[in-house]
């Protein structure tokens, strides 16, 4: 949402589809460091990945999205 690279090692197919940001495996300190090092020291990188997080967050993840899924979860059949 605020246009930020994401370093995580959790939902790689998202990172994959999206190109948002960096995976890393949380009990290996150096890859953190080091993705942490490559997003500050690359801003081309920094600012692609960022522009790219908020347009998935535009494109699937907006509260006005949700909500419309949301709503289809509830109007489905097997609410009824």
């Amino acid at each position: 949402m605020f246009g930020l690279p994401v370093i995580t090692n959790l939902t790689p197919e998202l990172i994959h589809e999206t190109d948002c940001g960096v995976l890393v495996d949380y009990n290996d300190i150096n890859q953190i460091r080091s993705a942490v090092l490559r997003l500050r020291d690359d801003a081309e990188l920094r600012n692609r990945l960022g522009n790219n997080a908020r347009k998935a967050f535009e494109q699937k993840y907006s509260s006005r999205i949700m909500e419309k899924e949301l709503y289809q979860v509830y109007d489905s059949p097997l609410n009824k």
